[in-house]
Parts: structure tokens; C-alpha cells; sequence
């Protein structure tokens, strides 16, 4: 077997093991998800998926986005976060939108507004204790796989 053959065996041996310890890891951070009912993260990570267009054209409806968790201390105007409502219409609604305002209460706690990028309005004030963390990735073959299964 020439050289050549061994480097491409060696590299595709390479890729072939770095893509199955992902696909590995992404399915269990969906059955950690799952199973808790996402209550717990595995690592720190979660994966949603996008089901209304109020975060066009950032994320669109069937986007699997990776959420990380996140001290709301380190939180910015502009980041994107998910978060359990737990007001109005979005009581008991998983929700990802952006950050537009960040106040600092006199308790040390935090006031978090956040609107969708598509949203004429602003979500009701939430705090951190509902935050389950700031978007990090748009996993775009997940997104892509839901939109063929969803079509």
C-alpha cells in the first residue's frame, strides 16, 4: 500500500471518529433533555429547536440551536438566551429571543427584558433563576434533518 492510501485511511479514520463522538455527545445531551423533561444539562449544554418565526431571519422555525448555561452576571444586551415564561402568554414556554435591556436590581439580582427579532413588542421582565442559558451554536445539520423531516 502506497503512503497516500495510509494518509487518506488515516485521515478518514480521523474524521469518522471525531463525528461519531459528536453525534454521540449531541444525542446525549438530547436524552439527558428528555428524560428530565429540561430540568437538567449535560455539561452545562441544551439543544432546542425553533418552533415560531419570532427570531427570523436569525433562526428560523425547525433550527436546532445549542444552549449553554450561563451566569446571568455574564449576560449582555444583543445575547441571544432561552428562558422558561412565566408570564402571560408565555407562561410555562420555553422561549429564546435577544437581550435589549439588563438592569441590576438593588438586591443584586438582575431584571432581564427580551424581545424577538422579529416582535413588535418586548417579552414581559424575566430573572435569572428562568434563564436556562445563552444560544452558543445554530446546529445546522439537526436544523437541516428537522426540515426534511418536518416537510
Amino acid at each position: 500500500m502506497t503512503k497516500a492510501i495510509k494518509t487518506i485511511k488515516a485521515v478518514y479514520g480521523a474524521i469518522r471518529s471525531v463525528l461519531t463522538v459528536a453525534l454521540v455527545c449531541l444525542l446525549a445531551i438530547i436524552i439527558t433533555q428528555r428524560v428530565s423533561n429540561n430540568k437538567a444539562a449535560l455539561a452545562g449544554l441544551r439543544i432546542f429547536t425553533v418552533v415560531t418565526e419570532s427570531m427570523v431571519p436569525e433562526y428560523l422555525v425547525g433550527d436546532a440551536i445549542l444552549v449553554k448555561q450561563e451566569n446571568v452576571e455574564n449576560l449582555q444586551e444583543g445575547d441571544d438566551i432561552t428562558y422558561l415564561g412565566k408570564e402571560e402568554s408565555f407562561a410555562d414556554r420555553i422561549v429564546t429571543h435577544r437581550i435589549i435591556k439588563k438592569e441590576k436590581n438593588e438586591d443584586g439580582t438582575y431584571t432581564i427584558t427580551t424581545k424577538g427579532i422579529a416582535n413588535e413588542a418586548a417579552d414581559p421582565k424575566i430573572t435569572g433563576d428562568q434563564i436556562y442559558g445563552k444560544v452558543i451554536y445554530k446546529i445546522k445539520s439537526i436544523s437541516f434533518i428537522n426540515g426534511i423531516v418536518g416537510n
